[in-house]
Formats: structure tokens, C-alpha cells, sequence
């Protein structure tokens, strides 16, 4: 029993030293871990600052993209149209004036109608010009200053555009007069 007696003690005393070996061969990672963490953390805050530095100036690059492509697709559309072309992003309205569309038909029938006919083209001419009625796009109804948008314009009661002066702004409708004519326009 004295054999088996000695083999435990050696055993539990083989047990504790590898414990206390592990013990101090952690410690002393733990303490070359613990005199670096500053080198660690500025490689890491130096890291993250690179990375957010590069993905700022990515997005200030696709921005600027942004702007000199909205402002060459507006300067081609201008030199198609001739007109000034409003930004895509601006707030600026912009009004269409039935007079230059209706030159333009009458430009396309003087190049297929012989010179001596005329008359046929003074006839589509005074036919062509019809007056557009307004267009609204909002109405703001308050009982004591209501308002109301028609053309891209703000107007009240009393006010005129193209010719026609506003009546009265209901909740749902305008009613808007033309001489002895009503009319009343919904959104």
C-alpha cells in the first residue's frame, strides 16, 4: 500500500507543477500583452482612421460625379432646345408657353405647302391659337388667407392668371372667372 501511496502523492505533485509551469507561461503572455496594448490600439485607431478616410473621399468623389453629370446632361438638353434648362435638383418652375409650340406646327406646314397657298396657312394660324386653360397642382385651404397653386405660381382670391381671376378656393376646388365665364378646376 506504501507503493500505491507514493504513486498518488507523485502524481498529485506532478499535477501541480505542470499547473504552476502553465501558470507562468501565461503570465508572462499575459504580461507581454500588457505592455503593448498602447502599440495595439494605435495600429488599430490608425487602421480605422485610414479606412474612413478612404470611404469619406470616395463619397465626396461620387458627389462631385453627381454634379458634373447633372450639370452636362442639362447643357445638352439646352443646346437641343435652345431654351434655359432648370436644374434637376432646383426648385425653379418652369412654364410652357403654347406660343412656341404653335410656331412650330406652323413652321412645319409652311415647308409642305406651296407658296400661293397662303390663305389655307392664315386659317390653320387663327385656328391653332386656343387659350390653355390653368393647371392646378395644390391647394391650400385655410378659412382665412386660402391659397392656391396654378402654374407654379401662389396665388389667393382676388388674384389673376392667364387671364382669369380667382373667384373663390374651396377645400376640394377653384373656381376661377373670364369675363361672364366660370370655371371651376379640380385637382
Amino acid at each position: 500500500m506504501s507503493i500505491i501511496a507514493e504513486a498518488l502523492k507523485k502524481a498529485q505533485e506532478e499535477k501541480l507543477m505542470r499547473v504552476e509551469k502553465n501558470k507562468e507561461v501565461s503570465d508572462i503572455g499575459l504580461k507581454k500583452e500588457a505592455d503593448k496594448p498602447s502599440e495595439v490600439n494605435i495600429r488599430n485607431n490608425s487602421i480605422f482612421y485610414f479606412r474612413a478616410g478612404k470611404i469619406v473621399i470616395s463619397i465626396l468623389i461620387l458627389f462631385l460625379a453627381f454634379g458634373v453629370y447633372q450639370k452636362i446632361s442639362s447643357v445638352n438638353l439646352e443646346r437641343k432646345t435652345g431654351e434655359k434648362v432648370a436644374p434637376l435638383l432646383g426648385s425653379e418652375i418652369k412654364e410652357i408657353i403654347p406660343e412656341k409650340k404653335d410656331n412650330m406646327i406652323l413652321r412645319k406646314i409652311k415647308e409642305n405647302i406651296l407658296p400661293c397657298e397662303n390663305s389655307i396657312v392664315e386659317e390653320i394660324k387663327n385656328n391653332i391659337s386656343v387659350k390653355a386653360n390653368p393647371v392646378v397642382t395644390g391647394i391650400m385651404y385655410n378659412e382665412v388667407n386660402p391659397s392656391v397653386i396654378i402654374n407654379g405660381k401662389i396665388l389667393a382670391e382676388g388674384e389673376s392668371v392667364d387671364g382669369y381671376t380667382i373667384y373663390k378656393i374651396l377645400h376640394d376646388k377653384i373656381i376661377l372667372k373670364s369675363g361672364g365665364k366660370e370655371i371651376s378646376l379640380t385637382l
